[in-house]
C-alpha cells in the first residue's frame, strides 16, 4: 500500500507542478486540464482521480498552503508575550521559501482574490489577539483598526512581490516586524 501511496503522491506533485507553471503566466480561466496533463505527462483520466476541475486543484493547493502556516506552531496565540525575532524570521522564511512562487502568483495579477481574502482573514484572526488597540478608539471601531493594519500589511507584501523583491526577504520581514512592533503587545527580542 505504501508504494501505491508514493506513486499517487508523485503523480499529484507532477500535476501540481504543471499547473503552477501554467498559472504563473495565465489566469485560472485560461488553464485547461489538457494543458496540465500534457505538461505533466499524464492523461485526463489521471487528473480526475485527484481533482474535479482546475478550480478544485487551485483550492486544494491553497488549502495546503494555509495548513502549512497553521501547522508551523508559531502563530501568535495571545499567551506568548515575546518572540525571538530571529526565530520568527526563520519561520517566515521557511514557509515563504518553500512556497515563494505560489504566494507570488496567488497575490499577483493572475492571483486568486479568494486566497487573498482567506489570508487576510487568517491574519486578522491571528493578529487581533496581539495588536494594541489605541485606548481612544471606540470598541465598536476596533475591528476597523484591525482591518486597517492587516490590509496595510497585505498591501506592502503585494507591493514587494510586484516590484520584484528589491531587497532580500529576511530584510523585508525584519523591516515589517520593526514597523509592526509599536502596534503589538508582543515583544520582539533581537
Amino acid at each position: 500500500m505504501g508504494k501505491k501511496t508514493a506513486v499517487s503522491e508523485a503523480t499529484k506533485q507532477a500535476l501540481q507542478k504543471a499547473f503552477w507553471e501554467l498559472y504563473k503566466n495565465k489566469s485560472i480561466e485560461k488553464i485547461s486540464i489538457r494543458e496540465i496533463t500534457e505538461r505533466a505527462g499524464y492523461n485526463r483520466g489521471t487528473f480526475y482521480l485527484y481533482y474535479k476541475d482546475v478550480y478544485d486543484m487551485l483550492e486544494q493547493s491553497e488549502n495546503q498552503l494555509i495548513r502549512r502556516i497553521y501547522d508551523s506552531g508559531l502563530l501568535p496565540d495571545g499567551k506568548n508575550v515575546s518572540y525571538d525575532t530571529n526565530q520568527l524570521i526563520a519561520w517566515i522564511l521557511n514557509i515563504y521559501q518553500e512556497n515563494f512562487e505560489k504566494f507570488k502568483i496567488l497575490l499577483g495579477t493572475h492571483g486568486d482574490p479568494r486566497f487573498t481574502k482567506t489570508l487576510q482573514g487568517i491574519m486578522k484572526k491571528e493578529l487581533a489577539c496581539t495588536l494594541k488597540t489605541p485606548e481612544d478608539i471606540n470598541p465598536a471601531a476596533a475591528n476597523y483598526y484591525i482591518e486597517f493594519v492587516v490590509s496595510g500589511i497585505l498591501a506592502v507584501i503585494v507591493k514587494w512581490f510586484s516590484e520584484g523583491e528589491q531587497f532580500p526577504l529576511d530584510e523585508f520581514i525584519r523591516s515589517m516586524i520593526h514597523m509592526l512592533s509599536p502596534l503589538s503587545n508582543v515583544q520582539f527580542i533581537e
